[in-house]
């Protein structure tokens, strides 16, 4: 029976309907098996035919979750199968929080959407307006439209999160119309909207939220910036610095020390013409930066700078160049005065202990995050079917 059973289950899987139907006719089969999962798998890949089979099937019909099977139809595009179930009364397409139609936006199924919004039943604001944030991520213009045109649908709620998705992802058009909606802020969620279009080098993107009074490039001590260096938006960067509200120096001089640590020689050295930034702030964090990741070019530039020590943190720069193996900033800090590589002497008894690097514990690096609320995408139904 067990291996009846796997095999019904295998040509639900393979779409083989005349199999299916043999199958179904066999008493030993039971086609319930695994949480009904034949229809389940034959919803999800749009096997018209032995959805008509399964659902004949008094069995299947009663035990089955028909809005999942649905839910499934929807989330992977099967106009027809959604047809199919739309016409079956006992089926509701608003099951699991409008799963269905949240599926849809998310993965931009616009005719299976139009089909679900005309449903008296679905409520496409359910689950915290989820439908039209995922739709304004994934950048499905038509759906979002049609959300945005529809009196429930509230594209304000949970921080103005829908702003910040589109912003992320570099959606202009949809961060217009937003703007342009009188209950939207784009300063909502710790200006999430600009934190995240910096942070992906959205360059129009920047300079529409700039225009934007509600919004502060400065939020979360200077978060914004602080992301654009992180990621090397040189354009970005130097937008924000013309504002006058930010501030580069903030967070104990991260922007430097980020771009130092990623090798944006171009932000670093914008930053050092900055009056404001120190370089050497946190026991000169920036220059051991550069010397653990090997930026040569970097670490010569602060190297030459007056504000910088390279011997600070217990002569910290040598000691992390040398554990990576970086020679050429080895050399250089071993002739430079204030250096003393004796901290460590075996950190530099030969050439060849340089090109090897000497194997000591390493902190972790300085990390950056944007500290938007991100909702989850949700889970499809197939990751909880066995």
């Amino acid at each position: 029976m067990r291996k009846l059973n796997q095999n019904f289950r295998e040509a639900a899987e393979n779409g083989n309907t005349e199999m299916v139907k043999s199958l179904l006719a066999d008493k030993r089969v039971n086609p319930t098996a695994n949480k009904n999962y034949a229809i389940a798998v034959a919803a999800m890949n749009g096997y018209f035919e032995i959805i008509k089979l399964l659902l004949a099937n008094k069995l299947v019909y009663s035990t089955c979750n028909k809005n999942d099977i649905i839910g499934l139809a929807a989330e992977n595009g099967h106009i027809e199968t959604v047809k199919l179930l739309l016409a079956n009364k006992s089926i509701d397409p608003s099951g699991d929080h409008n799963y269905a139609i949240k599926m849809t936006s998310a993965y931009g199924h616009l005719e299976i959407f139009k089909l679900l919004l005309a449903d008296k039943r679905v409520n496409p604001s359910d689950n915290i307006n989820w439908a039209i944030g995922m739709a304004a991520n994934n950048g499905h213009l038509e759906i979002f439209k049609l959300l945005l045109a529809d009196k429930r649908v509230n594209p304000s709620e949970n921080r103005n999160w829908t702003i910040g998705m589109a912003a992320n992802n570099g959606h202009l058009e949809m961060v217009k119309l937003l703007l342009a909606d009188k209950r939207v802020d784009p300063s909502g969620g710790n200006n999430c909207a600009i934190k995240r279009a910096s942070k992906n080098g959205h360059i129009e993107m920047v300079k529409l939220l700039l225009a934007d009074k509600r919004v502060d490039p400065s939020d979360n001590r200077n978060n914004a910036i602080g992301l654009a260096a992180n990621n090397g938006h040189l354009e970005i960067v130097k937008l924000l610095l013309a504002d006058k509200r930010v501030d580069p120096s903030d967070n104990n001089n991260s922007s430097i020390g980020l771009a130092a640590k990623n090798g944006h020689l171009g932000i670093v050295k914008l930053l050092l013409d900055d009056e404001r930034v120190d370089p050497s702030d946190v026991e000169n964090r920036t220059i051991g930066a550069a010397a653990r990741n090997g930026h040569l070019e970097i670490f010569k530039l602060l190297l030459a700078d007056k504000r910088v020590d390279p011997s600070d943190k217990n002569n910290s720069a040598i000691g992390v160049a040398a554990t990576n193996g970086h020679l050429k900033i080895v050399k250089l800090l071993l002739a430079d005065k204030r250096v003393d590589p004796q901290v460590d002497e075996k950190l530099c008894n030969s050439e060849e202990d340089l090109k090897r690097g000497i194997k000591r514990k390493r902190k972790p690096d300085q990390i950056i995050t944007d500290d938007c609320d991100t909702p989850s995408n949700g889970q499809s139904k197939m990751d909880t079917q066995d």
